[in-house]
């Protein structure tokens, strides 16, 4: 049975007329006799008592006009709804984050800047982090299983070590080994998925490294290396707004550590115009980060 017999059925049970019928719904006459001749057919009983050219419901064709007007209903209800909730998401987009970064502050002044008509929501991972929490976008260090995940960033990951240190003058061509991390203290983000690999590569290259100090504050860790109280790692472009003034930078070798950021996209998710734009300025804003 197909929408369009509904349609065609209410309106002829309205009018009780085929000619009048056939203006009202802007098609040809014969074509809407053989419409209600085949609903008629499907069900296997005629709704019409037919006299002539005159048409009038039959007590079968007056039960089936309350289905198909409530069956009309139910899908203008839906359809309503459908248009209610798309108009009022269609400027909003949730993005969810493993962990706090200085990087984050400068994307959504970039988003407020390009996209200014569209409502930035931020949740993390791990204080909303329930499977049936909406979001539209999710920042990932790791393709997320059944999602869309597009590669943002590849970026290495070095230690900072005070410019004037023993170890910044000793180092082999800007390079570190586990070995020597293990003889300084590290100074660490709070737990995230950043400290997990550069902890889980140390003890992979043989050191098991204890953080030495702790902080979600990045200043605070560059500020403690800058005076000599230990060594700490810095991703090298999404930490941007870090002032790394009298830090060098070292990388791990004999193999350097690196990480890869994700935008992850729940398959399911309808972009909308607001969506696509919010999704091109994140891809456009992590590729500035590698040429600044």
């Amino acid at each position: 049975m197909r929408l369009t017999q509904l349609e065609y059925f209410v309106d002829v049970a309205t009018t009780q007329n085929m000619s009048r019928s056939a203006k009202n719904l802007h098609i040809a006459q014969p074509s809407l006799s053989r419409t209600i001749h085949e609903l008629e057919t499907e069900l296997a009983t005629p709704l019409f008592t037919r006299n002539g050219r005159a048409l009038e419901l039959n007590m079968a064709g007056e039960r089936f006009l309350k289905v198909a007007n409530a069956t009309l209903g139910t899908l203008k209800a839906g359809i309503d709804d459908l248009h209610h909730y798309t108009a009022t998401n269609a400027n909003q987009v949730t993005i969810r984050i493993e962990s706090s970064t200085t990087m984050i502050p400068g994307l959504l002044q970039h988003l407020k800047k390009t996209v200014p008509d569209v409502s930035i929501r931020l949740i993390q991972h791990g204080l909303e982090n329930n499977a049936l929490v909406h979001y539209d976008f999710e920042f990932s260090t790791h393709p997320v299983k059944g999602n869309e995940n597009q590669l943002l960033l590849s970026e290495e990951i070095c230690f900072g070590v005070a410019a004037d240190s023993q170890l910044a003058k000793k180092a082999t061509a800007g390079t570190i080994t586990a070995a020597d991390i293990a003889q300084e203290q590290l100074i660490c983000t709070e737990p995230n998925p950043l400290r997990e690999l550069v902890l889980r590569t140390l003890q992979h290259d043989g050191v098991n490294i204890q953080p030495s100090f702790a902080t979600g504050d990045r200043a605070t860790i560059v500020g403690m290396v800058r005076a000599g109280i230990g060594i700490c790692y810095v991703p090298r472009y999404s930490w941007p707004y870090v002032d790394l003034s009298g830090i060098k930078l070292l990388s791990l070798r004999p193999s350097r550590m690196t990480r890869k950021i994700y935008l992850s996209t729940p398959h399911n998710l309808v972009l909308s115009r607001g969506r696509l734009e919010v999704a091109s300025t994140i891809a456009g804003y992590f590729s500035r980060l590698t040429i600044n």
